[in-house]
């Protein structure tokens, strides 16, 4: 059973008499990057600044390691590190000095562990440089070096990849897989870049108007009843659909292929007719819906 580091429990923000979060209860794991979807104004931006202790909690609780944030606010941000929108840097100063700064404010600085995240993030050949000649990505790299400075067991990003190039992007995915199995940390990381976040994370959270509709697996698994859409490549093509509709299937011609909408555990079963028929089977492809179809279908398209 993977560690949790963070529990939500029934995570509400009152503003102005309005709920803006509502009841949100979820769990952050050990060596997972836990992905945050939602239209703007769904209030992703909200619970991170509750997480990392930036927004008083209206009812509710987070337990980071077991410390309340209520009850224990010190003790539970001790472990959690965060970028929320942007990272703020003294940009005359160079990355490194920068670090330095950052470090005297929780305690000693230590030169070797500023090394040894310098390389982690990727900056150890500019990190003298003055921060303002920095590329965003630049930046970005060395926001997230900022927040692990303490060691956390969470690291929470709001949009690290806002404004990236791909390149940059690319850089950022790589750099966050890297620490979350080197440090072994939870991340929880909000974007608008769908395809991005299903190369990224493990899990998804989609929030909609301050409630949760879905968590799931990225790379959803099968389940035996689930019906699934397998694409066909097989010859004789003609014989294959005949023998398919014989069998109840609903067929779809595309081309030279076949469609089948059938529940998984039956595809044992049809391949073996196919092979008695002697119909030659050249591929078969379940097709899964994107994590931008899902987002769509469980956010009704962002409305």
């Amino acid at each position: 059973m993977t560690e949790v580091i963070a529990t939500i429990k029934n995570l509400t923000k009152r503003i102005n008499h309005k709920d803006i979060i509502k009841n949100l209860n979820f769990d952050i794991r050990r060596g997972e990057i836990l992905g945050f979807l939602g239209p703007n104004g769904a209030g992703k931006t909200t619970t991170m600044r509750m997480i990392v202790g930036l927004m008083s909690i209206t009812e509710g609780d987070i337990q980071i390691n077991d410390y309340s944030i209520k009850k224990d606010k010190e003790k539970a941000l001790q472990q959690v590190g965060g970028i929320i929108e942007n990272p703020e840097m003294y940009k005359f100063l160079s990355g490194y000095d920068n670090l330095v700064h950052f470090q005297r404010m929780t305690g000693p600085v230590d030169k070797q562990k500023i090394q040894e995240l310098t390389h982690l993030v990727g900056l150890q050949k500019v990190i003298k440089n003055k921060v303002k000649t920095y590329s965003l990505g630049m930046q970005q790299r060395l926001g997230i070096a900022q927040a692990l400075l303490n060691s956390p067991d969470l690291l929470v990003l709001d949009e690290p990849t806002n404004g990236l190039d791909p390149s940059g992007i690319h850089e950022i995915r790589d750099y966050l897989r890297r620490i979350c199995k080197e440090k072994n940390i939870g991340i929880f990381v909000s974007s608008h870049l769908l395809a991005e976040m299903e190369l990224l994370c493990d899990r998804f959270i989609i929030i909609q108007n301050g409630n949760i509709t879905d968590i799931e697996d990225v790379n959803q698994k099968d389940i035996d009843d689930e019906c699934i859409t397998f694409l066909l490549h097989v010859s004789p093509k003609e014989d294959a659909v005949y023998l398919l509709r014989n069998l109840q299937i609903h067929v779809k011609e595309d081309n030279n292929d076949v469609m089948i909408d059938v529940p998984y555990y039956r595809m044992p079963n049809i391949i073996t007719e196919l092979v008695k028929k002697q119909i030659r089977i050249y591929s078969i492809v379940p097709i899964k819906q994107s994590l931008e179809e899902r987002f769509l279908a469980k956010t009704q398209g962002g409305n």
